[in-house]
């Protein structure tokens, strides 16, 4: 069934836009390994948290952070019991930069 030129003429300007959408996208974030490696959906696991320890110059510290409630900066000397309690959460040490 062809159309008219005045069909064509009563159709909306919206309803032409549609056909002049391009059929094929190209997929900038696919075309290597590397891109699609950054581009895609983040996984984590157990193995990927981290226990964060901030240590602070003194005696007997353990001083509230502001913007990170429920952390502390701790004095040297309380570390050893702090990492005792840490070590019962099972939390698994990784090497920076690993």
């Amino acid at each position: 069934m062809a159309i008219t030129e005045s069909e064509r003429a009563r159709t909306p300007a919206s309803d032409t836009t549609h056909a002049q959408f391009p059929v094929a996208r190209p997929r900038r974030l696919r075309l290597s390994p590397g891109i699609r490696r950054l581009a895609r959906e983040t996984t984590l696991s157990a193995a990927d948290f981290i226990y964060p320890l901030f240590v602070r110059y003194g005696k007997d510290e353990r001083r509230p952070i502001g913007s990170m409630p429920g952390q502390f900066q701790w004095s040297v000397d309380r570390l050893p019991d702090e990492i005792g309690q840490i070590a019962t959460l099972v939390v698994e040490a990784k090497e920076i930069g690993a």
